[in-house]
């Protein structure tokens, strides 16, 4: 026997009792559904928003405009060919940053001193004939 629950074939209508419809010696109950009347609509009234009105403009007092205590320089350096940016402070004169920094600049100035002593070095080789004193 096949279960209709689980095989609900062309031959499950006369198989024995089917879920919901009650046990299989008496018939199911059926129930006539009541006719509902829908909810009667009430009209609700739009909830009044208050809007303030624009505030006015506050009254600010601006100071003087200051001048700014840091003045920024910027250049190529002529040693090096590096480009240089230095901010000081204006009162005291003293550096307050610096990019790139000294040491960084100074290494570049040996960098560079010591191409131009390589390029030297290498034209001189080129320009004079080598012996070669093997005998």
């Amino acid at each position: 026997m096949v279960n209709s629950v689980s095989y609900p074939g062309p031959a499950a209508a006369d198989m024995g009792p089917k879920a919901g419809t009650g046990t299989g010696t008496q018939p199911a109950q059926t129930s006539v559904a009541a006719t509902s009347h829908p909810a009667p609509q009430v009209e609700k009234a739009p909830i009044p928003v208050k809007t303030a009105a624009p505030a006015p403009a506050p009254m600010v007092q601006t100071a003087p405009l200051v001048q700014p205590l840091t003045s920024l320089a910027l250049w190529r350096d002529g040693e090096t060919g590096m480009q240089m940016a230095v901010v000081r402070d204006r009162v005291t004169g003293e550096v307050v940053e610096q990019f790139p920094t000294e040491r960084a600049r100074r290494l570049a100035a040996m960098v560079k001193a010591q191409e131009v002593v390589a390029q030297e070095l290498q034209m001189e080789q080129l320009g004079t004939p080598r012996l070669d004193l093997k005998t």
